[in-house]
């Protein structure tokens, strides 16, 4: 992709010369890298730390799936002004729940920071739909703390949304609200760690030499 050249409008008094990426792309960027961290925290819980920390994982998830039919099956039955059945989560499946959570979000944590220090601000599906996290002031790849910041930030937003206590919601709000309300197109991720995600390429002093093939 060629630099197009806007400028962002400024905020807090920083500038930057990088287009904002846009945001279907940048999307579908997120999906790509949480389907593949997905697939990793799922071999992982599988493979390792269900079959250690709980190996009926399978038959807890099953008794809770059959108590939520059952509970259903209840409500549906039950007759017009009468009060409704109770319905609680097994403790043992609140456990589970919170294993697999915590697992995810190590696993999506690592895989945004090691990319993203690995790939001069990319990831797999930033890489894929050619974009990049930069600076704001230099268009530069962020630095390992700016890098750490907006990883931690983001990790938080898309897991801790799947709290059972809904303690998650706002910060998944919160940190998507800039993304989607703000002209510079930037998450709150990136504007605490003063990032942005653009598809303009590495400023040409960043770019590896052009080596002419020795014969």
């Amino acid at each position: 992709m060629s630099t197009t050249g806007t400028r962002v409008p400024p905020l807090l008094g920083e500038i930057t010369s990088c287009a904002p990426a846009p945001l279907g792309w940048r999307l579908l960027a997120l999906i790509l890298d949480t389907l593949l961290a997905g697939v990793v925290a799922a071999l992982l819980l599988t493979r390792f730390i269900l079959p250690q920390e709980m190996p009926d994982a399978e038959e807890v998830a099953n008794r809770q799936l059959q108590a939520w039919h059952t509970f259903l099956t209840a409500v549906e039955k039950a007759p017009p002004g009468s009060s409704l059945p109770s319905f609680t989560l097994d403790p043992e499946y609140v456990t589970l729940s919170e294993i697999t959570n915590q697992t995810f979000f190590l696993v999506l944590l690592v895989y945004f920071a090691a990319s993203e220090l690995g790939l001069q601000g990319a990831t797999l599906g930033k890489r894929i739909f050619r974009l990049r996290a930069a600076q704001v002031s230099s268009a530069e790849p962020p630095r390992p703390i700016e890098t750490l910041v907006r990883c931690i930030i983001k990790t938080v937003s898309l897991v801790g949304w799947q709290s059972i206590s809904l303690v998650g919601w706002p910060i998944l709000l919160l940190n998507l609200a800039p993304l989607v309300f703000h002209r510079s197109r930037r998450a709150g991720h990136d504007l605490l760690a003063r990032t942005i995600v653009t598809g303009d390429p590495l400023p040409p002093s960043l770019e590896k030499p052009a080596y002419a093939d020795e014969d």
